[in-house]
C-alpha cells in the first residue's frame, strides 16, 4: 500500500499506481476504496480493460451485479477493440462472470460459465471450488448434483486443502446425507482460519450448526 500511495503521490495521474492500490484495497475486501481507485484509473486511462474488470469484481463484493455485468462487458470490448486476446479467452473473465450471474440467480449461466474456466484452465481451483458449492448448495434442486459435486470438490482438495475448500467438501457431504463426514470437515476448515477473521469463522460455525442439526446447506458463493 505504501507504495502505491507515494507512486500516486509523485505522479497522480499514473493510472497503473491506482489500479496498483485499488488491487490492494480488493484484497483487504475494501471495495469501496477500489472501486474509487479503479474509477480514477479509468479516468486516468478510459481504455483500461484491466481496470474495468477489477472493478467489476469489487461491484461484486458490494453485491451490484448489474454495474458489475456493466464493467465486465466494457472490459471485453476495450480487450477487443484492443486485440488483447489474452483476456477474450481467460478463464479468470468467465469466473467473474459466474459469480456476477450467481447474484442475480440466473444459475444456468453460471454452470456454463464455470465449466468455461475450468474447461480453459483445469488447474484454476477457485472455479473446481466453486463449481462443486454450486452443485452441493444451490438452491434450485435442479443444479444440485452431490456426485458430481464431490467430485469436483475432490479435485479442489487437492491443490490446497485451504479453509474454503473444506467447507465446501463438508457442504458436498451433507448434500449426500453424510453428516458425520460433514461435521468433522467442517471442523477441520474452522480450525485452519486465521485468527481475526470473525466473518468466516461465524459463517463457518452456522453451517456446522446445520450439519449437527441434519440439514444440508443452501446459500450464495
Amino acid at each position: 500500500m505504501e507504495y502505491y500511495n507515494f507512486a500516486i503521490k509523485n505522479d497522480p495521474k499514473n493510472p497503473k499506481a491506482f489500479l496498483g492500490r485499488g488491487v490492494v484495497w480488493l484484497i483487504k475486501k475494501d471495495y469501496q476504496a477500489a472501486i474509487v481507485d479503479f474509477t480514477q484509473a479509468i479516468n486516468l486511462k478510459s481504455n483500461y480493460s484491466e481496470a474495468y474488470f477489477n472493478r467489476a469484481t469489487a461491484w461484486v463484493g458490494e453485491g451490484n451485479a448489474d454495474k458489475a455485468l456493466i464493467d465486465c462487458n466494457m472490459g471485453l470490448k476495450i480487450a477487443s477493440r484492443n486485440n488483447e486476446t489474452y483476456i477474450q479467452d481467460n478463464d479468470q473473465i468467465h469466473l467473474l462472470n459466474a459469480k456476477i450471474w450467481y447474484i442475480k440467480k440466473d444459475y444456468e449461466k453460471v454452470s456454463s460459465q464455470l465449466l468455461k474456466a475450468i474447461g480453459l484452465n483445469p488447474q484454476n481451483e477457485e472455479a473446481l471450488n466453486k463449481y462443486a458449492w454450486l452443485l452441493a448448495t444451490c438452491p434450485d434442486e435442479k443444479y444440485r448434483d452431490g456426485k458430481k459435486a464431490f467430485f469436483f470438490a475432490q479435485k479442489a482438495i487437492r491443490f490446497s486443502s485451504i479453509p474454503e475448500n473444506l467447507d465446501t467438501l463438508a457442504a458436498v457431504y451433507a448434500e449426500q446425507f453424510k453428516f458425520p463426514d460433514a461435521i468433522v470437515t467442517q471442523e477441520k476448515a474452522i480450525n485452519l482460519i486465521d485468527d481475526g477473521n470473525n466473518e468466516m469463522m461465524m459463517d463457518f460455525k452456522k453451517r456446522l450448526q446445520s450439519y449437527k442439526n441434519g440439514k444440508a446447506w443452501r446459500t450464495e458463493f
